[in-house]
């Protein structure tokens, strides 16, 4: 299961006012399905998250102690590649809780420890865009804008693959598994892609990628989650999960509504500024293909904005929008740089 493909982009967007967001809590836990120690102790956990809903969990299942576990099997590499990250390969259960390692103790993640995390900021806002490409291979868009002045000038991006809740009669007794982990699209050491934030309030960054769908999947329950981390001292520094992920992954590729005809262009050809009307949603995202089908520009766009053209060569280039919004549409349009 190789990734499809890795594109990185940087958009000049540009804000007025900088303002910090909400930072998302996760919990990264380590469990395996032949632990008894792990299914005395994993419903108390699960317990505690649900007193929190707006906190993430994963639970990756790496090969130490018990080689033997199924959802370990499925992807062992990865798993373990995760769990050494943390340097806590060797035992289970155990846990991470914003990229530190919780001490042992009676539980895994009490519920102070949850809530001492919460009400914090960041400066980077993350958001997820996932689009079928082909019957069982899926593009992920993940969008990284700064918000707020940071200095955060070493960072990685994780982008974990899980499925919400995988029903397995287990050695230890356990039969519902939550937020199992199934693949990362990038995964070095345990570690994601090296990125670089943008530093100017109002630019992001565009990391795409994209993964094939196991046939043992149920597409209904995947979901994609984004992690930034510090390289340094892999603090957390923003994460988000896909939305809507459930109804948007039942949906066949071909019964995307396309809007091609109801969106207008302008001026068409143009010589620099291009003008996007008639969008359903407040925002969508917009990609500029050459005629080799490469991607030369992509940006967040909302109704009526312009794009620059200037940049590009004279010729023929398609532009492509999708929705960011909950209704999964999409418009294709040719357009026409000239001097």
């Amino acid at each position: 299961m190789k990734n499809l493909f890795v594109l990185i982009f940087v958009l000049a967007l540009g804000e007025l006012m900088a303002q910090t967001v909400d930072k998302t809590v996760i919990v990264e836990h380590f469990t395996n399905t032949k632990c008894g120690y792990c299914a005395a102790r994993n419903p108390n956990l699960y317990q505690n998250l649900a007193q929190f809903p707006n906190a993430l969990h994963i639970a990756y299942h790496p090969s130490s102690p018990y080689s033997s576990c199924v959802l370990s099997q499925h992807n062992a590499g990865q798993n373990d590649n995760r769990t050494q990250y943390y340097s806590l390969y060797g035992g289970t259960p155990r846990a991470t809780i914003q990229g530190a390692v919780v001490p042992v103790s009676s539980q895994i993640v009490d519920t102070a420890t949850i809530a001492n995390q919460l009400g914090q900021q960041s400066p980077i806002d993350i958001r997820i865009v996932e689009q079928w490409v082909t019957s069982d291979s899926v593009r992920v868009d993940i969008i990284l804008k700064t918000v707020a002045a940071h200095s955060h000038t070493n960072t990685t991006l994780y982008i974990p693959i899980t499925e919400d809740l995988v029903q397995y009669n287990a050695p230890n007794g356990e039969s519902q598994h939550h937020d199992v982990f199934r693949k990362a699209i990038f995964d070095v050491n345990g570690a994601g892609l090296q990125v670089t934030l943008p530093t100017t309030v109002g630019d992001s960054l565009v990391v795409t990628g994209g993964y094939k769908v196991d046939v043992t999947w149920d597409t209904t329950q995947l979901s994609v989650t984004a992690i930034l981390q510090a390289v340094a001292n892999k603090e957390i520094i923003q994460v988000a999960r896909s939305s809507d992920r459930k109804s948007a992954m039942a949906t066949a590729v071909q019964t995307v509504e396309d809007k091609s005809q109801t969106i207008n262009i302008f001026p068409n050809p143009s010589r620099d500024l291009i003008t996007i009307k008639g969008l359903t949603e407040p925002t969508a995202l917009a990609e500029v293909f050459n005629l080799s089908g490469q991607i030369i520009l992509t940006r967040e766009i909302e109704e009526g904005e312009q794009i620059s053209l200037n940049e590009l060569e004279n010729g023929v280039y398609v532009l492509r929008l999708q929705g960011l919004g909950k209704k999964s549409w999409y418009a294709t349009k040719q357009i026409l740089k000239i001097d």
